[in-house]
């Protein structure tokens, strides 16, 4: 199972099935667009450690906070989010009956520099 690190406490990352990739969506994640995930960075980012920490958002930006206050980098969560997506066999499904062709975690990294 994949682990992330926020603010110096290890998540470990649920396998996105629907109820995980509903709850992206209600906090505002863009899930199946990635390619604008990198134009809501903070709000993707908070959506996914709302959903991985099991918080709400008020808690994910705190958490988000404290991360880079104490020279933590929020590049690699979000790698790790996109990572996280594309190993959803649900997810990828989605993508495939949507006849999308999902974005490299690199590439969406990348742009969201």
């Amino acid at each position: 199972m994949a682990h992330v690190v926020i603010n110096n406490k290890t998540y470990e990352i649920p396998q996105f099935t629907f109820g995980e990739i509903r709850q992206l969506e209600e906090y505002g994640c863009p899930i199946m667009n990635l390619a604008d995930a990198q134009n809501h960075l903070f709000g993707s980012l908070a959506a996914f450690v709302a959903v991985t920490a099991g918080v709400d958002m008020k808690e994910a930006d705190r958490l988000l906070t404290q991360h880079v206050m104490g020279g933590g980098d929020i590049g690699e969560p979000f790698v790790t989010f996109v990572n996280a997506l594309q190993d959803s066999a649900f997810f990828m499904k989605m993508v495939e009956m949507a006849g999308q062709k999902p974005q490299t975690a690199k590439k969406t990294a990348k742009k969201a520099e």
